[in-house]
């Protein structure tokens, strides 16, 4: 199909460029990144947007089946999207709010050292839009943080005393967590997972953070995480 484009003189741009030079420039774009837990992340988020009564366009790398599908397009400003490291792809966007979950080794083809890896996480939030927000978990390598704007506002998340965005007081009821949230020094009431697994506390603040980010109201933000149910595992109906 390539050859074939290319011999009729048909135009041909890559997927993330479409979506960052297109799909997001003109809309309030909240992006998604990290090695592991970008599609349940982004998910959560659209979750808490929709909590709140917002309506956001996504693009999400998984099926939902409680959106009916991977992507939406919305009423609102805000467009989530869920990003990747690989080949870079992540630097052809231009966020208004932008999560780092994690930055572990991967894709040893694009990055065979970590130094590279963690330059490219850098490229990423120097894309962050004036006035824009990054969220960034605590333990990320603060090279990856060199290149921010001095007019973007950093956020850390995390189980520190000192993350902008932690969760305390977290309880395992048989593999599903429930904590409360810290919001910038609010303390918010509890939120009770639908999902399984302590990852998704982590990965619920970040959601919060990004509605936050959103303008969204918190209380109904926590309110739609709380009732998210997750993304369709591969092999199963």
């Amino acid at each position: 199909e390539v050859v074939e484009a290319q011999a009729r003189g048909i135009a041909l741009t890559s997927f993330p460029a479409v979506l960052g030079d297109q799909l997001l420039a003109e809309r309030h774009a909240i992006v998604v990144c990290g090695t592991h837990g970008k599609t349940t992340t982004t998910s959560l988020t659209v979750a808490a947007l929709r909590g709140a009564g917002i309506d956001p366009s996504f693009l999400i790398g998984g099926d939902v089946p409680q959106f009916g599908g991977n992507g939406h397009g919305g009423k609102g400003q805000e467009f989530v999207v869920e990003a990747c490291e690989f080949n870079r792809s992540f630097h052809n966007l231009r966020p208004f709010g932008a999560a780092i979950l994690n930055v572990d080794h991967d894709h040893f083809d694009c990055y065979p050292s970590t130094d590279e890896l963690v330059d490219a996480f850098a490229g990423y939030l120097g894309r962050v839009r004036p006035g824009g927000t990054a969220l960034v978990e605590e333990s990320v390598p603060k090279a990856v943080l060199a290149s921010l704007r001095s007019d973007v506002r950093i956020l850390s998340v995390g189980s520190g005393l000192w993350a902008d965005i932690r969760a305390i007081d977290v309880q395992d009821a048989t593999g599903r967590f429930s904590f409360v949230p810290m919001l910038l020094g609010r303390r918010l009431p509890r939120v009770q997972l639908a999902l399984s697994g302590r990852h998704n506390v982590h990965n619920a603040l970040f959601a919060l953070g990004l509605a936050h980010i959103a303008g969204a109201d918190v209380l109904l933000a926590c309110r739609g995480i709380a009732e998210f149910t997750g993304v369709r595992q591969i092999g199963r109906a």
